[in-house]
């Protein structure tokens, strides 16, 4: 923060760095203080994290699915998070367990899109929950990876 000017009260944000800063100060790995894992000299451990050579018992994820299924892209950014909220609001169960995304993308000339999909999908549910959303009048792509 810039230094504030002499005799001039401290604003919230001043008085919030403070706090913060005396609390790092303070905080070592033998504190109370709640900030002092935040501190701790050593990084804690992954979960599942093994010693070299060590096998860590734990199985890696199983990878999710690829398929998407595309909203639309839109020139407003409220107007994604309105329709992405429409959508999971709607309870299409097939999209319970997809991820809601918003990405920024580049349109054709070059201005920033906002493309709404959710992904992780198995193809047969992409392409149900499409169907879902069009007998409702929304517009709605199944997409493949890499699409």
């Amino acid at each position: 923060l810039p230094p504030a000017k002499p005799g001039a009260p401290a604003t919230g944000l001043e008085m919030l760095a403070r706090v913060i800063a005396s609390e790092a100060q303070a905080a070592t790995s033998r504190s109370d203080s709640p900030f002092a894992p935040l501190y701790s000299a050593a990084p804690p451990a992954r979960p599942g994290a093994a010693l070299a050579g060590e096998p860590s018992g734990i199985e890696p994820p199983e990878p999710r699915p690829d398929w998407a299924v595309e909203l639309g892209r839109f020139e407003d950014e409220a107007t994604a998070v309105a329709r992405l909220a429409e959508v999971k609001l709607g309870h299409v169960e097939t999209l319970a367990d997809a991820a809601p995304e918003i990405d920024v993308i580049r349109g054709r000339t070059g201005t920033p899109l906002y493309r709404v999909r959710f992904t992780g999908l198995e193809p047969e549910y992409a392409t149900q929950a499409c169907a879902a959303l069009r007998a409702t009048g929304r517009g709605c792509v199944a997409t493949a990876p890499g699409t």
